[in-house]
Parts: structure tokens; sequence; C-alpha cells
């Protein structure tokens, strides 16, 4: 009898070791965009990015993908990726994510401009599951503009995703 015991608690203990481990699947996050008017560069800081389990209420179930934050130049990204992070989530489904922005740099005919956000936090909706030993890849397409309103120039931002699940 001890020795049934102790065998369940030996597997036990293996299953808590090893069941983070099958729990998780890994989320690579690239970034690209469409062609901008009256823009030469435009240089955007991005602070992190997160995925937001389905079914959770807006302010709760937030996952960080990455938070390496990096400068891309958005019009290089006309026809070509940037990868903004990986990382790895819970397995669950998700139905959204988020990147916070803390600066926007427009240059146009060798004049620089810094503008100000709408929000420094961007949403767009994606359904993705992520699933154990698969990996998840998330494309945002981040576009804007220029507006000047009330005196102030501001980057008026457009976000979108699409997600594809990789064996």
């Amino acid at each position: 009898m001890k020795q049934i015991v102790a065998v369940l608690g030996i597997f036990a203990l293996l299953a808590i070791i090893a069941y983070p481990a099958f729990s998780t699947g890994s989320v690579s996050v690239i970034v690209h965009s469409l062609k901008a008017q009256n823009a030469d560069h435009i240089y955007v800081t991005i602070n992190d990015v997160w995925a937001h389990r389905a079914h959770q209420t807006s302010d709760q179930g937030w996952e960080l993908i990455s938070n390496q934050s990096q400068t891309i130049d958005l019009t290089a990204l006309t026809g070509s990726n940037a990868t903004l992070g990986k990382g790895t989530l819970s397995v669950a489904d998700y139905d959204m994510v988020k990147i916070n922005v803390s600066n926007v740099t427009w240059v146009y005919s060798k004049n620089s401009t810094q503008l100000q956000v709408e929000s420094p936090v961007m949403f767009a909706n994606v359904e993705f599951t992520v699933t154990s030993g698969k990996q998840s890849s998330i494309t945002l397409v981040l576009t804007g503009h220029e507006e000047e309103i009330s005196g102030t120039k501001f980057f008026l931002s457009q976000l979108n995703a699409t997600a594809t699940l990789r064996s």
C-alpha cells in the first residue's frame, strides 16, 4: 500500500512540474504598415504588446506578450514586416490585442514633427487560440495620418490584426 501511495505521489509531483510546460503556447507578433500620405518617415515607439482572454471583462484578462520597447519606422514597413515581440501565453482563447505607444515623430520634406497620440493604448480585435506546443502568430497593421486639431498635431491611428496558428 505504501508503494502505491509513493508512486501516486511521484506522478502527482511530475504532473505539477510538467503541467506549466504543457499549459502554455508561444506567440509572436509582427507589424507592418500601409503607405502614408505626406510622410518620409513615421517613427513610432511601441512599449509593449498584450493579449486579452476571451470572455473576460475589458479591464481584466490581459496577458503580456512582450514588453520590449522599440521604435519602428512605419514607412519602412510598407511591404515588409518587423517583429514586435515573442512571448508565452496560457493555453486559452483570446479576442483582442493592444499595444502601448509613447512617441510618434512624423518626418516630411526634412521637417520633423513630434505628434500627440489620441490615446497611448491602441486596440485591435482578433480571435486566436493559444495551443500547447504550437506557435500563434499575430500580424498587426498599424497605419495613421497627421492631423492638426485646435493647434495641436496628432497621429490618428488605426490598428488591425490577423492571427495564424503554426505547428
